[in-house]
């Protein structure tokens, strides 16, 4: 089977565990919004930042480099990386979750500026060590190309939080205390279920030389992990700060629709790397690689462009009227995550082992998503916030493809690339002008209207880049 094969198969499975655990969470939006109203949804996302901010910091992103070491590693070496990596994470976590409990109550004065919230942080806690085992053991699943078992697990994962949350916000009511409480229950089911899926890797080993391989490859990452998640996040710190929590609310909303849009991005990387790592030097792989990665931009311009048009719609249908005046900001949001993990087809980087440019990309983000939005926000609030993110995001997607095509070139042509966005952009500034975008009803012949635009401009992008190759099917 060719490499573009192998990769479209694994990427339909990700994307089909992916579409189905987030079109979960999707439908679970209209009670999440209706019983968690915008002030108790900033302080969510306030916590989302600091688990992030946890994550990738204290277990030194070893997890990476079992991305890297064991897709041609021995059984035996297997059982060394992953048991150490395991061990250490247990090792750590617990001197952090020993630190944060003797002064939660102080910490979370510091992330949420609300002492109501204390009973929220304890519990999300006590979840840290149990996300970040799961998460290292259910991508292990992928490094393995456990494809079905990865996407089995994940599409689990999401009904048995979708469940719990659903009855602890309906039936008890519990706000914020329910949701998090909701996502333990989840976590430490797929936990359970990865556990012992990877059974035959996990046993009572730490070696140090499997620590120092680890170590080596994933220590500049770490820096590079954490400017990333900053720079990602660093946009709801300034709003807590020049706005308030209830605006907060509104775009953690908002980048929750957005996020759908990396659905796309977790099927790819879930497949491209494992099998990048293995084909790179096959002579037919620069070419695949180039096709599918304008398969990739056709279909993502396609989905600004619904979102551009439709994002009015879906917050009329899926949230509670509070958060209705959020739709302007998706398709802003839905570009910045899109090129925030368009990095993955920067592939040179990885394949040279040269993890120091993800450092340089990451304080670049950093320092211009502080810049940006602190210029944006005063004069276009959450709006502001979106268009400095989205302004990072491609500057630091162009900086991972310079250093990528150094090393290892692929003939794109980057002109074309441009032009769709100055499209883009420009149909997104004279939409409003086009369609009725009130926010009290939904007109029926003017969605008829944006869905002939939606296929007339999606079909007319993807001829631009692929030509002939639009009948993909085809050219497989």
């Amino acid at each position: 089977m060719s490499v573009l094969r192998n990769l479209l198969k694994d990427s339909f499975i990700y994307t089909l565990a992916t579409v189905i655990s987030k079109g979960i969470g999707f439908f679970l939006l209209p009670i999440v919004t209706l019983y968690i109203l915008p002030e108790a949804y900033g302080a969510l996302d306030l916590y989302v930042v600091f688990i992030s901010l946890i994550g990738v910091s204290i277990g030194l992103e070893l997890s990476q480099g079992l991305a890297r070491y064991t897709a041609t590693a021995t059984h035996e070496v297997k059982q060394q990386l992953i048991s150490t990596t395991i061990w250490f994470t247990i090792f750590v976590y617990s001197i952090v979750i020993a630190f944060l409990l003797m002064f939660y109550e102080k910490i979370n004065l510091l992330i949420v500026s609300d002492e109501k919230y204390n009973n929220v942080f304890t519990i999300i806690i006590f979840m840290l060590l149990f996300t970040k085992l799961d998460y290292i053991l259910k991508s292990q699943l992928r490094w393995d190309l456990r494809v079905k078992e990865f996407a089995l697990v994940s599409i689990l994962y999401s009904i048995v939080f979708a469940i719990s949350v659903y009855i602890l916000l309906s039936k008890y009511n519990l706000g914020l205390v329910g949701y998090f409480t909701g996502q333990f229950i989840a976590t430490m089911t797929s936990l359970i279920i990865v556990i012992y899926l990877n059974k035959n890797y996990l046993k009572f080993i730490f070696s140090k030389k499997a620590f120092q391989q680890l170590f080596q490859f994933s220590y500049p990452l770490v820096l590079s992990s954490l400017t990333i998640v900053a720079s990602t996040y660093i946009d709801r710190i300034i709003i807590s700060r020049l706005l308030d929590l209830s605006d907060l609310g509104l775009y953690g909303i908002a980048f929750r629709f957005a996020s759908l849009g990396g659905f796309l991005l977790i099927g790819i990387r879930g497949a491209l790397l494992p099998i990048i790592y293995k084909e790179y030097e096959k002579p037919e792989t620069k070419e695949k690689l180039r096709d599918f990665f304008y398969l990739f931009f056709s279909v993502m311009s396609s989905m600004l462009i619904f979102l551009t048009l439709f994002s009015k719609e879906i917050l009329i249908l899926m949230t509670e009227k509070s958060y209705h005046s959020a739709f302007p900001v998706i398709p802003i949001l839905t570009a910045a995550v899109l090129f925030n993990g368009m990095y993955i087809f920067a592939v040179g980087v990885s394949i040279a082992k040269k993890t120091k440019v993800f450092i340089y990309v990451g304080i670049f983000s950093l320092i211009s998503n502080i810049a940006l939005n602190y210029l944006f926000i005063p004069s276009f609030g959450i709006n502001g916030a979106a268009i400095a993110t989205c302004i990072t995001a491609i500057f630091s997607f162009i900086i991972y493809m310079f250093f990528s095509q150094k090393d290892y070139k692929i003939d794109y042509s980057f002109l074309k690339l441009f032009l769709i966005i100055i499209a883009l952009v420009a149909f997104y500034l004279v939409s409003p002008n086009l369609f009725d975008n009130s926010i009290d009803q939904i007109n029926w012949m003017v969605i008829f209207q944006k869905t002939i635009t939606t296929i007339i401009l999606s079909l007319s992008i993807a001829y631009f880049l692929l030509g002939k190759k639009i009948r993909f099917w085809e050219y497989l």
